[in-house]
């Protein structure tokens, strides 16, 4: 199994691509890195090699991209609990976050997270 890879723009410049390096490294993750900098031809065009949106951070773990620095986090936290504060899970707001972040999944089929997960609970897709 290969190891996930988490695109980011210049950590000087991009503190968005910085917040999901450092939790990460916090967490103990084994993953590879491609840094892309930000302010030079061409850097569009090689994060639309990893990125659907077109920007960073991207965080590709096997067939599921993510983008946005939360939408990543949290999709971390889906398998490090420990990412929460003691007490509480993920519940808080599971709801709100599922919808909001649909956009920002994309399986290996290319299909959407809102058709991965299913409509969000107590509302409509």
């Amino acid at each position: 199994m290969s190891k996930p890879v988490l695109v980011i723009g210049n950590k000087n410049y991009s503190s968005w691509s910085l917040r999901p390096w450092l939790l990460l490294k916090h967490l103990g993750v084994d993953f590879d890195e491609v840094r892309i900098p930000l302010y030079v031809e061409g850097a569009k065009e090689r994060i639309l090699e990893y990125s659907p949106g077109g920007k960073v951070p991207v965080y590709i773990d096997g067939g599921v991209i993510v983008w946005e620095s939360l939408a990543i986090m949290e999709y971390l936290a889906e398998s490090h609990p420990s990412v929460w504060p003691a007490g509480q899970g993920s519940e808080g707001g599971g709801a709100v976050r599922r919808g909001r972040d649909a956009r920002r999944v994309h399986g290996s089929q290319g299909q959407d997270a809102a058709q991965l997960q299913g409509p969000p609970a107590g509302g409509s897709p």
